[in-house]
């Protein structure tokens, strides 16, 4: 076979033989790792000499000869002829420690003719041999002579080779095979051109090591392999497994005090100095030597196996006891000398269980790094090794904790076991709190079921106590008895928590969690506004130290969602959020970042509400959350995907596969309410009442009768007047009407006028004022996106009742909304809408063409806050319809009283209807 990518060396080595013809000397060093083609090319550097005619001389060195004195030198003496060297002078004197001898006779031989002398393995040689090779390079011009040595690491006599000076020596240092040489090398043994993507794999799996690369694909064109991207794994094995055998070659040449230091080095893989690893072992700097040569280390002062098979046959040559008792010697060296968490925790893996009390500590520390990093398979790995050892009960619910956040994307039922385990864990200091925080992470993931099974469990065996209980039971009963009351809230339909025997929540909760929790059933069964209002604010008063608990905290903040308090729950959940990123506790960031997008899409900010859906599925996949709540992102997702006008992919998300358990949940009532809405969009009322009534059977069988949850009798009504069944529309508007009335927020209030409003418009003649009065109340709202719908429609009822220009007014600010919002089918409605007003408002006598832009004078930034601020609208408002700050805001009126020689928000709006619309009525405003 053709040497590949060696013609440089090869020509040099050619050119050292033929200028020896000539009566040149020269010195070739050849100088690279094991399986690099070394002896390859010195052989075929040989074989050029004896077809030029020229003597040659060679010798093997060895490890097991590195003892014997003049071993190598004397190979080379009875390798030349009889009339070259003298009988006498073919035995070195192996009395006297003096190289003169031997090295005259060799430089005597090579006088008599030119002389090729080759050691291969070089750094095997005797010391004795080595100062005779040294001795010859410094004499190399005083005869015709080439030296040619290999070794992977010049040491010991021949460490300073290169002082004989550049003129007398050339080292040569074949690499490993490009990309590009492996694909030569293929094509050479299977005749045909290799695929890209299979010699790109070989040549990782090889390193570009000929001696392992050429034999492996032998035997993978024998075994019927073939050079194409489906096989490429398959050889990568073939691969390994002749790198392992090169690897036991070179492990077998080794003394025993090498081999102690390469299975040090195995062990410590490059994390520890050097000096302390040979202080481990007791080793000296001949052993480093050897290590080095071998060509199975890399590294300077931190040396480490060349690869994975390296380390795996350097330690299977040890028994099971005797690599735990090294890893655990590592170990101590590294805590001991301030080595870093990680490093002694990698060390510990292999040297479980150490006994020591630093140890699991040291291993949770270094899996909380792993996973904050995301690499989860190494965290779950050192909590493990932490678990097999001994350690005290509340260390051991740590553990148990931070392994089921470890395997939560991968195992979740796993990670379910560990958090019930922990809940059901015996009494001891501290493991109250741990209690807790390990329920709060099963309802994290949506495992109801498994919460409220634990929690029951637990508060049994509080009840069986005597009554005189401490402070900080009774605290853990209250934190237990709400965290169940809110799994059941969140679980499966057909859930009976009375079988459970858990203390009722009390109607003044004193805790912070307890208060989330109240707030939360207060808000979904729509009672009690104010209350609901103190009790999640009291829920949240408290800092994350002194109540840690977080999906009573996300409770809390979906409780001032429904109450319109939307800003104070952002912030709580961006406080939960950045609390569970800092701690790495992926299933409760995505539980936040679910209920922020919940919150997002409910003001109306459609891409912000993409974004955090879309990041809690990054946070968490969708496979990792509990069934019961797999749809309630899609769901959202897809209610997103409408107002964007993209009705195929809504369509396409609220019809995904999801497991049967999911039907039970609270996440598919949110799917049937997405269902519903999709298909009122695709002109399917029938499909849409069915899924929507359905909806609204699941909410009022858990009581949950507050309108600003789901608004699925708007939709249902919605349906049924397409169906021509205005009676049952009527009678589910007047049910969300009461519920609106006991609630009271402005925002479901305003959301019950407008639909009504919209439905009712012709059949009883009151729809006009209840879409006037849903303006009034939604113009400070939160649902901004709500509030574009609305001008919509109250701009279709000017339009109706002639004012044109003023509903131009009114579908200019929606579509500007829209646009702002992402909400790109309703912006594509307005802007209709628009034209069509405008068009109309010009026909009218006298009024000229409708103005649809800025006003004179102003920027069109400008008049668009002034516009807006004219209409009725507060500088919070306007900062949430324009995604602006409220300072800006502030900085266009104040440019625009200037420009404008006003002096209020009156005087503006008596100046805008009289000079740009003076056929236009005046707006209407609050009072009116």
């Amino acid at each position: 076979m053709t040497l590949i990518e060696r013609a440089d060396e090869f020509a040099v080595a050619h050119q050292a033989v033929h200028r020896l013809g000539a009566g040149h000397s020269a010195a070739v060093i050849i100088h690279s790792g094991p399986g690099t083609g070394r002896t390859a090319l010195l052989e075929a550097g040989l074989a050029a000499a004896r077809h030029a005619g020229l003597t040659v001389a060679s010798a093997q060195a060895s490890a097991i000869e590195g003892d014997l004195r003049y071993g190598v030198v004397g190979r080379l003496l009875e390798a030349l002829p009889d009339d070259l060297v003298p009988a006498h002078a073919r035995t070195p004197d192996v009395g006297p420690d003096d190289p003169i001898g031997p090295c005259s006779a060799l430089l005597a031989a090579a006088r008599g003719r030119p002389l090729v002398l080759a050691v291969d393995d070089a750094h095997w040689i005797d010391r004795e041999s080595g100062r005779v090779l040294r001795m010859l390079l410094d004499r190399v011009h005083h005869a015709p002579l080439l030296v040619v040595l290999t070794t992977t690491h010049p040491h010991g006599p021949l460490a300073d080779v290169a002082a004989a000076g550049p003129d007398s020596v050339t080292v040569l240092r074949p690499a490993p095979l490009s990309e590009a040489g492996v694909r030569l090398l293929c094509q050479d043994v299977f005749a045909v051109r290799p695929d890209p993507r299979f010699a790109r794999e070989a040549g990782a799996a090889t390193g570009g090591n000929p001696g392992v690369l050429v034999p492996a694909l032998r035997e993978f064109a024998r075994a019927g392999g073939r050079p194409c991207a489906t096989m490429a794994a398959r050889f990568a094995a073939v691969a390994a497994e002749h790198r392992a055998e090169q690897v036991a070659r070179v492990l077998a040449g080794l003394p025993g005090d090498a081999l102690d230091l390469l299975r040090a080095v195995a062990v410590t893989a490059g994390d520890l100095e050097y000096r302390l690893v040979a202080a481990m072992v007791g080793t000296q700097r001949g052993a480093l030597d050897r290590v080095r040569d071998s060509g199975l280390v890399v590294g300077g002062d931190r040396l480490r196996p060349a690869d994975a098979v390296t380390r795996e046959r350097v330690l299977a040559g040890m028994t099971t006891r005797e690599r735990r008792t090294l890893h655990a010697e590592a170990a101590e060296l590294a805590h001991r000398t301030a080595a870093s968490d990680e490093v002694v925790g990698r060390i510990l893996l292999g040297a479980r269980p150490v006994g020591a009390a630093w140890a699991p500590r040291v291993l949770r520390q270094a899996a909380q790094r792993a996973r904050l990093a995301g690499r989860d398979l190494d965290a779950v790995a050192l909590l493990e090794c932490a678990l097999g050892d001994t350690v005290l009960p509340v260390d051991r619910a740590d553990l148990l904790i931070d392994l089921a956040a470890a395997v939560v994307g991968d195992r979740p039922e796993a990670g379910d076991r560990a958090l019930t385990g922990v809940v059901g864990i015996g009494d001891g200091p501290g493991l109250d709190t741990r209690r807790l925080r390990a329920a709060d992470r099963l309802l994290g993931r949506g495992a109801c079921t498994a919460t409220r099974r634990a929690v029951t469990g637990r508060l049994a065996a509080l009840a069986a106590r005597d009554a005189a209980d401490s402070p900080a039971v009774r605290l853990e009963r209250d934190a237990l008895a709400a965290l169940h009351a809110l799994a059941v809230d969140l679980g499966p339909d057909a859930a009976h928590p009375s079988a459970d025997r858990v203390p009722e929540l009390p109607d003044t909760p004193l805790d912070a969690v307890a208060a989330g929790v109240a707030a939360w059933r207060l808000a979904v069964r729509g009672v009690d506004l104010e209350r609901t209002r103190m009790l999640a604010k009291a829920a949240l008063a408290a800092s994350s130290d002194e109540q840690p608990l977080a999906m009573p905290r996300i409770a809390a903040c979906g409780a001032l969602e429904l109450a319109d308090d939307v800003e104070e729950a952002e912030a709580g959940l961006a406080a939960v959020l950045t609390d569970a990123r800092a701690r790495g506790v992926r299933v409760i960031a995505a539980a936040a970042l679910r209920r922020l997008g919940g919150l997002a899409l409910r003001r109306g900010r459609l891409d912000e509400a993409a974004h955090h859906l879309a990041a809690a599925q990054e946070e968490l996949s969708t496979d990792a959350w509990d069934p019961v709540m797999r749809p309630f992102v899609p769901a959202c997702q897809a209610l997103v995907d409408l107002e964007r006008g993209h009705i195929d992919e809504a369509e396409r998300r609220v019809t995904v596969d999801l497991p049967a358990a999911a039907e039970r949940g609270l996440g598919w009532t949110y799917l049937l309410y997405a269902r519903g809405a999709v298909y009122l969009a695709m002109g399917k009322p029938a499909a849409a009442r069915q899924e929507l009534v359905e909806c609204g059977r699941r909410l009022t069988g858990r009581q949950w009768d507050n309108p600003g949850l789901l608004r699925w009798r708007h939709l249902a009504a919605e349906a049924l007047c397409v169906l021509g069944e205005t009676v049952a529309a009527r009678t589910l508007l007047a049910q969300d009407q009461r519920a609106a009335a006991a609630w009271g927020s402005a925002s479901v209030a305003g959301a019950t006028d407008l639909v009504g409003g919209v439905l009712l418009d012709g059949a009883d003649g009151i729809g006009t004022g209840r879409i006037a009065r849903a303006e009034r109340t939604l113009r400070d709202a939160p649902p901004r996106l709500l509030y574009a719908h609305c001008l919509v429609a109250l701009a279709d009822v000017k339009r109706e009742q002639g004012a044109a220009a003023e509903a131009v007014l009114l579908l200019e600010r929606a579509a500007h909304s829209a646009r702002v919002l992402g909400a790109r089918a309703l912006a594509g409605q307005a802007d209709v809408l628009l034209r069509r007003a405008a068009d109309e408002a010009a026909k009218r006598p006298g009024g000229g063409q409708a103005r649809i832009g800025p006003h004179a004078g102003l920027s069109a930034a400008e008049s668009r806050v002034a516009d807006l601020a004219a209409s009725g609208l507060s500088n919070p408002a306007i900062a949430d319809t324009l995604a602006v700050t409220r300072r800006t805001v502030e900085l266009h009126l104040s440019s625009a009283y200037r420009k404008l020689a006003v002096a209020d928000r009156t005087e503006l709006a008596a100046l805008l209807v009289s000079r740009d619309r003076p056929d236009r009525p005046r707006a209407a405003r609050p009072g009116d």
